[in-house]
């Protein structure tokens, strides 16, 4: 009936139970894991209880329990500083729950030391305890650290001696340097013309080495002078990479000391003459016969002062230098100081094989003089490199040959530097083939020639397409991989063609039985010497064939069937027929061995057949398919897949013959079909077909097809009009096979049109049905002058390709659209000059010629005198320009003159001047 809601700072409580002690006594118990405030409801049968008057709360304050120290927590802020700053680290003390738990008792017991492996711990001298909003009962321990040693630390909390808590905090150098700490050091002595070498140590002001980049050698202000003749050498500065190490890298060709500065540190170098005698010093060269280029080769270099004792020490490598030659290549060397004075090694790594030369050479006053003689030193190739290694078979992707022909192919065996490589014995390590998968159709094989060339010889037999596969033992560079059996090398694909044929190799097949009246078929394939088929298209000359029976010729024809010929004909005569076959080699016909075939009756009735066409009218366009009933005198079906030839039809169609296909169903039973094409002007025809063994002959009625606007076409009745007169135009309406149709031709979507350009200058779906079958006519009357006018018809929304280019020409001058032009005012003595623009009564710009001009009038008066006159005209160009003039009007006076300008007899303007 009782129950308990309780949270722990909003948390609910995770153990909460309610008992009955004693009657009327309940005890209620819950567990506070969180410091702060825990809220206590509690309800009976729903209702709330509020706390009693004795002074029991809802609410219970709850404080942290005793510090336990697997639960502290450390900071410092940072994992990364730099020397010399402040790290600000918390100690927070928590009991089992994770509460805060320091107390200003524990405070003594803690301690923060950070350690370094290169220097010596360092402990933060003062702890202070700091707390969290007004509660001055549990606190946090705060304390300073300074760390000035660059590398990593690591910074351990320890309780009674015991570590509780760690962190690691990397220290980087300050950037700066301090020139107090920073240190330059330098060889005490040199050698003239030889590079010495200086180191600055950079540290901060800890002590630390600082500086790394491009930018900390810039900002290095290094010099090197000499002392007595005041010379300045140019420094090289290069980071030795190392932090805060540099280089400084000087030579002198004076001998004398040598100051040298670096920021604010200085050092002496004294510059000496070598007395290391060229003369007296060696070159020893490894003395084995021969090495593999990409190895090593050490020579030993001994330098002897002029007493002959040894004499140098690795600053003598600035005044020496190899000269290595590899087969022209310049190659690189590298001086090694062998710890022993005047001993040195030269190093070197060859490419080429054949030969090394090394000279080496000391600079003593200035110039370089050679110690000891050359040495020549003999290199051989690496092993044989399979990336370096090529195959060469022509510039053909795919290798074709032709059988009998045998083809050569270099493989110019490299080693990974490119030189010759591989000796008489390792062509056994590769291995060719090339087949299709399944038959090999050439033989192959691979032989040593010279130093860096082996010979691929391929000898191909049977025609087809296959893959030369080449395989080896050798290692693949690619991968690294050894094998322990033959890896792919190299793969080309190959196309082997026949040979010319041999006549004595063709091979004829005719079948031995046959039934009379059925298409015989004999296949002749040509072969060439290694019984591969050659492709008819190899002879100058067909072959030829004769057949016979009973020595009486049958007809018969050769055709090409792709890859052979076949030789056909029809035996009608029961009995046996000899059929012989000559092919043409070289410039001779070759006659092959006769076959004989066995021709047995077959007994076809022309009574009791039957051929017979659907009743129906076709359009051209469609297949018709008639039957045929083959039957014997008893009424019974005969005659198989064979016999189809001897049912050949032959179809006549409005002028064309073609042959029917016929095709096999079952005994006796054959469609033949065909396409008919051609329909009457008037719009039906017909067909018939033929069938000669049947002696039988049906027919079929022909319509024509749909329209077809991609072959109808139009055509006006002239190629020009005058502008207002109307053209005749004519479409006529064709199917796919050129018959005139009337097959779903829409009359009204039949648009007419005369456009120029743009321009629409008249149109009409206004067409009426001519006496002809298929033609529609319509009249055009356009009335714009154009001079590539052009007719066409639109159907539905399609242009007919058929076009008409029509020229429209003005009409006569007409007084109403035409104009003048006169001068508003005269000087007396002036001619009188005036321009007419005729026009015809469409506004077009009228022509001049066809006695124009003679419709043109001009009449001259004026108000001040009775003077009349007719003005002279002219024609002033071809677009209707005429000229009106009167070269002297003296006799008019001064005044105003009128002009009455009259076209066909009809006044136009009257312009006054």
């Amino acid at each position: 009936m009782f129950d308990s809601v309780v949270t722990n700072m909003g948390m609910p409580s995770p153990i909460t139970t309610i008992r009955n002690v004693v009657p009327g006594v309940f005890m209620f118990e819950a567990q506070a894991r969180l410091a702060g405030m825990m809220n206590v409801l509690i309800s009976y049968s729903g209702h709330t209880i509020d706390a009693d008057t004795s002074g029991s709360s809802a609410t219970i304050n709850v404080e942290a329990s005793t510090m336990v120290t697997n639960n502290t927590g450390f900071g410092c802020g940072f994992d990364s500083v730099i020397a010399g700053e402040i790290l600000h680290c918390v100690v927070s003390p928590a009991d089992v729950y994770g509460n805060l738990a320091g107390l200003v008792d524990d405070l003594p017991g803690f301690s923060i030391i950070a350690q370094h492996s290169e220097a010596p711990p360092v402990q933060v001298e003062t702890l202070t305890i700091s707390y969290e909003g007004s509660q001055e009962t549990f606190g946090t321990y705060n304390g300073e650290l300074s760390l000035t040693k660059s590398g990593d630390w690591v910074v351990q909390v320890y309780y009674l001696g015991q570590n509780v808590a760690f962190l690691n905090v990397a220290v980087s150098p300050q950037p700066e340097r301090s020139s107090s700490l920073s240190s330059l050091s330098c060889p005490t002595q040199g050698f003239v013309g030889a590079v010495f070498m200086c180191e600055f140590t950079a540290r901060d002001q800890f002590g630390n080495p600082t500086g790394s980049t491009g930018n900390d050698v810039m900002t290095l202000v290094a010099k090197a002078k000499h002392a007595s003749t005041g010379n300045i050498l140019n420094v090289d500065k290069v980071y030795a990479d190392s932090v805060g190490s540099f280089l400084l890298k000087a030579k002198s060709s004076d001998v004398g000391k040598i100051d040298v500065f670096c920021d604010e540190s200085s050092s002496v170098v004294e510059i000496f003459e070598t007395s290391i005698d060229p003369a007296l010093s060696t070159v020893l060269c490894p003395t084995e016969s021969s090495y593999v280029v990409g190895q090593v080769i050490t020579c030993q270099l001994e330098l002897r002062d002029g007493a002959n004792n040894p004499s140098g020490d690795e600053s003598a490598i600035g005044f020496l230098r190899a000269r290595v030659r590899n087969m022209g290549i310049k190659l690189e060397s590298n001086f090694v100081y062998a710890g022993m004075p005047g001993l040195f090694l030269v190093q070197f790594t060859p490419t080429k094989s054949n030969s090394a030369v090394i000279q080496i050479e000391m600079k003593r006053a200035g110039i370089y003089e050679a110690i000891d003689s050359p040495s020549t030193l003999v290199t051989v190739p690496e092993s044989i490199s399979l990336v370096q290694t090529t195959l060469n078979c022509g510039p053909a992707v795919v290798i074709e040959l032709v059988a009998g022909q045998v083809l050569k192919c270099n493989i110019q065996v490299r080693d990974k530097f490119g030189n010759r490589a591989g000796i008489e014995g390792e062509e056994g390590m590769f291995t060719s083939t090339v087949s299709d998968s399944v038959t090999t159709i050439a033989t192959s094989s691979i032989k040593f020639v010279q130093l860096g060339l082996m010979e691929l010889s391929i000898s191909p037999s049977t025609a087809g397409h296959g893959i030369l596969e080449i395989t080896t033992s050798l290692v693949d560079e690619a991968t690294q991989g050894l094998t322990t059996s033959m890896a792919d090398w190299v793969s080309r694909e190959i196309v082997v063609l026949p040979t010319n044929h041999k006549a004595d190799m063709t091979v004829v097949e005719c079948p031995t039985e046959v039934s009379a009246a059925s298409t015989v078929v004999c296949i002749v394939t040509l072969k060439d010497r290694f019984e591969n088929s050659v492709g008819p298209e190899t002879l100058d000359s067909n072959i030829k064939a004769h057949v016979e029976s009973s020595n009486v010729p049958v007809s018969y024809e050769v055709i090409n069937v792709g890859s052979t010929f076949e030789v056909r004909f029809i035996p009608v005569v029961v009995g046996n027929y000899a059929v012989h076959v000559a092919v043409p080699e070289g410039d001779k016909m070759v006659v092959l061995d006769v076959l004989d075939i066995n021709v047995n009756p077959y007994a076809v009735s022309l009574e009791k057949s039957e051929f017979s066409c659907p009743d129906e009218t076709y359009k051209a366009g469609s297949l018709v398919t008639c039957t045929i009933f083959a039957k014997d005198m008893e009424g019974n079906l005969i005659g198989e897949a064979e016999n189809l030839a001897a049912f050949k039809g032959v179809v006549h169609n409005g002028g064309l013959q073609f042959e029917s296909t016929t095709t096999f169903v079952s005994t006796g039973v054959f469609l033949s079909s065909f396409e008919v094409r051609k329909a009457l002007n008037s719009g039906i025809g017909k067909a018939t077909v033929t069938i000669e063994l049947l002696q039988a002959t049906t027919k079929v009625v022909v319509a024509p097809g749909d329209l077809d606007l991609s072959k109808s076409e139009l055509s006006c009745l002239q190629g020009h009009v005058v502008a207002g007169s109307s053209v005749t135009c004519h479409f006529a309406a064709v199917d796919s096979y050129n018959n005139p149709t009337e097959s779903k031709v829409d009359e009204s979507s039949i648009l007419f049109k005369v456009s120029s350009g743009q321009q629409i200058l008249s149109m009409t779906n206004k067409t009426t049905k001519s006496q002809t079958f298929g033609v529609y006519q319509a009249q055009l009357a356009p009335v714009v002058r154009s001079k590539d006018a052009v007719v066409t018809v639109e159907y539905g929304n399609q242009i007919l390709e058929s076009s008409v280019n029509m020229a429209v020409t003005p009409g006569p001058i007409y007084h109403e659209h035409s104009t003048i032009i006169c001068p508003e005012s005269l000087a007396l003595g002036v001619p009188l000059q005036c321009i007419v623009q005729g026009r015809d009564m469409y506004g077009n710009i009228a022509k001049s010629g066809d006695g124009a001009i003679n419709l043109v009038q001009g009449l001259l008066t004026s108000t001040t005198t009775d003077n009349i006159t007719f003005l002279h005209k002219q024609t002033l160009s071809d677009d209707g320009k005429f000229g009106l003039y009167l070269d002297d009007i003296t006799s008019y006076g001064y005044g105003e003159l009128t002009l009455q300008v009259f076209i066909g007899g009809n006044v136009t303007a009257t312009p006054t001047v």
